[in-house]
């Protein structure tokens, strides 16, 4: 009766421990999602094994399941090689980081920009379990300051050039980066013809788009008629 009354008694303690715990993670990530945008945690390496669902997939435009088993260079596409080494041996020495720019165009076909910070978690016996962390959408933010460097750099173009074709081209090589599009075209107007004539064009060097270009240099466009007429 001894042995069964202790092990009962063990069982009641480990219980109330796990319900303490779990308590003090549901206060812990309720406060954090107050200071952010959603809570994540990862796996000793480094692969996402929980993510805040509703407020991540509502911000990021990406399912919150997506993410789940992946590591965060298999999801985001804004870093060079370099620039993920470097977090990645950041990683791998166990140090916390912060507002680490990550991006990556979701379900919308919108691109979406978070800051996100973490840090290392370590069991009883000091062993490296993995990381958690939070995460805060600030693609409005990056959005208006793409569009202020963008104003800024057409106005200072504009001012500084002399030459209408290598304007037009650089003005709309600006945007076009800006906005992630692989090619733009200027059509100017002939006023003798009454039309819309194609005149300049930036684009990707890549064979399908230059061919595509090319395919418009002939094109024109009387008023009413396509988007350009109209």
């Amino acid at each position: 009766v001894r042995v069964i009354g202790s092990q009962v008694g063990q069982f009641l303690k480990r219980k109330q421990a796990e319900e303490v715990l779990r308590e003090s993670e549901e206060r812990f990530r309720s406060l954090t999602l107050l200071s952010s945008d959603w809570y994540w945690e990862q796996d000793d390496q480094f692969r996402f094994t929980f993510f805040s669902g509703s407020p991540a997939e509502e911000r990021s435009g990406v399912a919150a399941t997506s993410y789940r088993g992946k590591t965060r260079w298999e999801l985001a596409d804004n870093h060079t090689e370099e620039s993920w080494a470097r977090h990645k041996a950041l990683l791998a020495r166990h140090e916390p980081f912060y507002d680490f720019e990550v991006s990556r165009v979701g379900r919308d076909g919108q691109r979406r920009w978070n800051l996100t910070s973490g840090a290392p978690i370590f069991d009883a016996d000091g062993r490296f379990k993995g990381y958690r962390g939070v995460g805060k959408d600030v693609t409005e933010r990056k959005r208006a300051e793409q569009l202020l460097q963008l104003e800024h750099s057409v106005t200072r173009t504009l001012a500084e050039s002399d030459n209408v074709s290598a304007t037009m081209k650089a003005v709309m090589r600006m945007v076009c980066e800006t906005e992630g599009w692989e090619c733009g075209r200027y059509f100017r107007p002939d006023n003798e013809a009454g039309v819309l004539r194609f005149s300049d064009s930036w684009s990707v060097q890549a064979p399908a788009i230059l061919e595509f270009v090319e395919r418009w240099r002939g094109i024109t466009y009387k008023p009413g008629v396509g988007l350009m007429g109209r």
